[in-house]
């Protein structure tokens, strides 16, 4: 990690667990190297931050356009990694900065749902992840956190966030073909993230 990313890494790691007891799982599964696509479900605004500090390596997100215009917040994400997305539309220019990112032997963070879920379960994996392995050949790490909703009506829940990483997923690209292969590639991926859901159920019951 370059010192500035270790920098805040560290102070955001301190807050989190500190005020939420964050606990992570499975870390030691996760690649240290070469191109992987990070799936996780997406229930709250802190998912990002979580996922960032629950890992050893740098990872690039994307945000929002707007972002980047804000004085000081658009300089700190765009060293922090992120890519600036258009929260309408379809953007290319996006997709491209993905696949290059990719190409780099980067790690991508996605959350394939598209948007945070507010229901119990997760929402349908949108086919885009299918299209970036498929385009990349990326490894695919599923990743599963559960806590962090609880905060979205009360900041100061005790209750601690759960991050659990499950096996990595090698070879999606290969394993599918055909005009549906992008729908596929992404089923699969949510079956792992959900596998992940069941096993933390099973653990917290």
């Amino acid at each position: 990690m370059r010192f500035g990313y270790w920098l805040v890494h560290r102070i955001a790691l301190i807050i989190v667990s500190t005020l939420w007891g964050l606990k992570v799982y499975g870390r030691e599964k996760v690649p240290n190297d070469g191109a992987v696509i990070l799936a996780v479900n997406h229930r709250s605004f802190l998912d990002p931050p979580v996922v960032a500090i629950s890992l050893r390596r740098e990872i690039y997100f994307a945000a929002k356009k707007e972002l980047f215009k804000i004085f000081i917040v658009g300089s700190l994400i765009r060293y922090l990694n992120s890519v600036p997305v258009r929260r309408t539309g379809f953007d290319n220019e996006a997709l491209k900065k993905f696949i290059d990112v990719l190409k780099k032997d980067k790690m991508l963070l996605m959350f394939p749902e598209g948007t945070r879920s507010r229901q119990e379960g997760m929402l349908p994996f949108k086919r885009g992840i299918g299209y970036l392995v498929a385009k990349t050949g990326a490894a695919v790490q599923p990743m599963y956190i559960s806590g962090s909703d609880k905060l979205r009506n009360n900041f100061l829940h005790k209750r601690s966030i759960k991050a659990k990483f499950g096996d990595p997923i090698y070879g999606l690209a290969e394993m599918f073909g055909g005009n549906e292969r992008y729908d596929a590639i992404a089923g699969e991926i949510q079956t792992a993230v959900e596998k992940l859901e069941a096993e933390s159920i099973r653990n917290d019951s």
